[in-house]
């Protein structure tokens, strides 16, 4: 359920671009209001080569998150225009979501933003390393400018990510309807993706270039190899107070998130 890399071939849900923030691929569009609402979205949904990509999809042996992700990506597309013009009830739980979750969640929406415009330009761009360096640096004027820029892009991010977790958490109160006491059992990654948005934003917390592994077992012929660009620093005897509070805190946080969303 993690926000990975959005990357053919590369993303793993074992090197998340966020272990807090959850991949928007899970969205179901059928029950966001705001898409049936579209007349832009429901003629598009209408369409032959919309209906003949969907079942070429369904049709597929392996699931191709690539299509999937697409269409997907168009219809919730649509679909922002429409809620970005509301003034009710669901705009209001939008924003609250948002300014409750701070910084955290804006830069996720910020580098999701930077990152899918880096790669319309160049799919090559798997990450924040492989981008022009003027955006490599979350504090860089350049990265200021470009959310200002694109402030629809950023919010329609951020509003991903709160379809994502509303349509989550109604999940878990029909685990709870159903007496299931510990509800939806989630995953956490030991580590993070290199190029992701976890390193973008705390980037000295991170050893970018350690990584684990796993001997060979049933479910890995050759072994696993996982990132592990953990907070390692942590552990350095020199590290002052202020920088161990600074390390602590994204720990704290990520755990909180998990429990909240069981």
């Amino acid at each position: 359920m993690r926000s990975i890399r959005q990357i053919r071939k590369v993303a793993s849900p074992y090197s998340p671009s966020s272990r807090r923030w959850l991949n928007v691929i899970y969205i179901d569009v059928n029950a966001v209001e705001d898409f049936h609402l579209s007349e832009e979205a429901q003629a598009w949904w209408k369409l032959p080569t919309t209906q003949q990509t969907l079942q070429q999809a369904r049709d597929a042996d392996w699931v191709d998150y690539s299509t999937v992700t697409a269409l997907k990506m168009t219809a919730l597309r649509m679909a922002w225009k429409g809620f970005a013009q509301r003034d009710d009830e669901q705009m209001a739980a939008f924003r609250q979501f948002v300014a409750e979750q701070g910084d955290s969640l804006f830069w996720q929406a910020a580098f999701d933003a930077l990152h899918a415009q880096q790669v319309k330009e160049d799919e090559m761009r798997w990450g924040w390393p492989a981008w022009p360096e003027m955006y490599q640096n979350v504090d860089s004027p350049e990265v200021r400018q470009f959310c200002e820029e694109h402030r629809d892009d950023v919010d329609f991010y951020l509003w991903l990510q709160w379809l994502a977790y509303s349509q989550f958490a109604a999940c878990w109160e029909i685990s709870q309807g159903y007496e299931m006491p510990i509800g939806l059992y989630r995953d956490l990654a030991v580590g993070v993706a290199e190029g992701g948005a976890e390193t973008w934003c705390d980037r000295e917390l991170y050893c970018l270039k350690a990584s684990v592994g796993a001997p060979p077992d049933i479910l890995g012929r050759w072994g696993r190899t996982g990132d592990c660009r953990q907070w390692t620093r942590i552990l350095s005897p020199r590290v002052p107070m202020n920088r161990l509070s600074s390390c602590c805190v994204p720990i704290c946080k990520t755990a909180a998130h998990y429990e909240l969303t069981m």
